[in-house]
């Protein structure tokens, strides 16, 4: 892995920033870390810094923050980018109100990615209507399965899409793209299946997306003096688009409205489920378990412990009378989040005994 970022004063010149305002905000990026370093987990495990510095505000220099680290490009190894863009979006941190339990007061079942308006999720569908037209562009991709044609072969010149978000069966969004004379882009978007308001998140005269396959970002003007950094992770074998927007990871799937009807004939998979596993809330070392194959388990006894950070994160049970079934990994092994550490024994319902009876 590794991370890139212009050093630097921090301004709008680039067409790549985010929107179009001067800024009088400095930006350094510190690291230790080159090809080959060993990061150890008996320590901080930190790659690098990034700071902002602003003459001004205390607002721009978070502002000037945002921005670079929507420009951060870290791959390869799991990070906090997400988490610290979100903190920067929080009103109260924006305003200095940042006590010891800032964390425990917004963020009470942990984070889970960012967190969009109604709005921004517009944008960010708009945005992956228009990325995905544009990569397919680039590449000369095949047209996409019953396309009414209307998408010319240099972009979108009026096009309808269905962007589902995290699959087929997630929410799905209705995107419009108008490109006028001059480059003037509109994209008008509603969410399906609430009261479907169309909502215009796009509309700028400085062209659609500024994107090519190769590179890690796209930036799209959402107005003639706003633009949006999204960080492209490019598609998956599913052609899902793979984007992060303001600390939230996405996966687009886009389709036409008529390819997107035949979809709704098709079952959602049953989710798996995980109640009788417990995993590793976090990446770290197993240091030792507290109970062995067989016991039975109350809850909030302990389980084992993982050690992250320096710290040593006591795992507890979720189950009260639960019988430990089997062990996981080995005390001393490096663990990855969501690894599992051990499973209970699958607890049988009145009708599965009557069943074996």
């Amino acid at each position: 892995g590794g991370g890139e970022l212009c050093d630097g004063d921090y301004d709008n010149d680039n067409p790549r920033d985010e929107g179009s305002k001067k800024s009088a905000c400095h930006i350094r990026v510190d690291t230790g870390v080159a090809p080959g370093y060993v990061v150890s987990p008996h320590y901080d495990p930190i790659l690098s810094k990034i700071i902002s510095y602003s003459e001004t505000s205390r607002a721009e220099s978070i502002e000037g923050l945002g921005r670079a680290i929507d420009r951060y490009k870290l791959r390869g190894v799991m990070h906090n980018v997400p988490f610290i863009r979100d903190v920067l979006r929080n009103a109260d941190f924006v305003r200095g109100e940042t006590p010891t339990g800032f964390i425990d007061a917004h963020y009470p079942d942990g984070f889970s990615g960012g967190r969009l308006t109604a709005t921004e999720m517009k944008e960010y569908a708009a945005i992956a209507a228009l990325v995905h037209e544009r990569r397919r562009a680039e590449t000369g991709g095949p047209p996409l399965p019953m396309d009414a044609g209307e998408a010319g072969g240099g972009g979108p010149q009026s096009a309808e899409r269905i962007v589902c978000v995290n699959g087929m069966f997630g929410d799905a969004y209705r995107v419009r793209t108008e490109v006028g004379p001059g480059g003037f882009t509109t994209c008008s978007v509603a969410r399906l299946g609430d009261d479907e308001d169309v909502e215009t998140v796009v509309k700028s005269d400085r062209g659609d997306v500024n994107y090519h396959p190769r590179d890690d970002f796209a930036c799209v003007p959402v107005s003639s003096d706003d633009s949006r950094v999204v960080q492209v992770h490019g598609e998956d074998e599913m052609g899902q688009l793979k984007l992060t927007m303001f600390g939230l990871d996405a996966d687009f799937l886009v389709t036409t409205p008529g390819e997107y009807e035949l979809t709704r004939h098709m079952k959602e998979p049953v989710p798996v489920d995980l109640g009788d596993y417990v995993m590793s809330p976090m990446p770290g070392t197993l240091v030792s378990f507290a109970v062995k194959e067989g016991d039975v388990v109350e809850m909030g006894q302990e389980l084992c412990v993982v050690e992250a950070m320096k710290m040593q994160n006591i795992i507890r049970s979720h189950k009260a009378g639960a019988r430990v079934s089997k062990l996981h990994g080995e005390v001393g092994a490096s663990l990855r989040a969501d690894e599992i550490l051990l499973e209970f024994e699958k607890e049988t319902t009145e009708e599965e005994e009557e069943e074996v009876a």
